[in-house]
């Protein structure tokens, strides 16, 4: 039994580290790697229900499972690169590039509570969905985003300008 009702508080630790370059001449650089730690207490995770959906905070011995204090600890990281380059004619081309950690997930089983014995009744607990492994013991594959985009702007008369972009992912 659960006699005390755990804190339910999160803590979320972000460190990142950035580099620019301002726009000079004709290009311009920034980069970026953030890593990121949890500890908390959501119900999913990359759409894996951990705990019904209505129970944030562990409800039962089982949710304790494969966490430390009843909460889910992981961490995920991101780096990035994007810049712009002025060519000729006023075509700014601006590539960037992403690159991030898989999701993390844990093995989970679904586990019944037996009907009783000798068919009277016996208790029916239901299916509870159970933490095999820490959370962050897997991840989803790393996913790379690369974008490149090119653009132009016209003058108009009573100074206006329009844009033209092209963008390819």
């Amino acid at each position: 039994n659960i006699l005390t009702n755990l804190d339910g508080k999160g803590d979320y630790h972000t460190v990142e580290i950035s580099a620019n370059k301002r726009q000079s001449g004709r290009y311009s650089l920034a980069a970026a790697f953030s890593k990121r730690w949890n500890s908390d207490h959501s119900t999913a995770y990359f759409g894996q229900n951990l705990r019904p959906t209505n129970q944030s905070t562990p409800a039962s011995p089982n949710d304790l499972i494969n966490t430390e204090d009843g909460q889910f600890v992981f961490s995920m990281w991101t780096a990035k690169i994007n810049g712009s380059y002025e060519f000729p004619w006023q075509i700014r081309v601006t590539p960037a590039l992403r690159f991030q950690s898989g999701q993390p997930y844990g093995r989970t089983i679904l586990a019944s509570a037996a009907y009783g014995i000798g068919g009277d009744g016996g208790i029916n607990y239901g299916t509870q969905r159970i933490l095999m492994e820490p959370l962050g013991t897997r991840t989803q594959d790393d996913i790379m985003i690369f974008d490149l985009r090119a653009e132009k702007y016209f003058n108009l008369p009573s100074n206006r300008r329009v844009g033209v972009f092209f963008d390819v992912y």
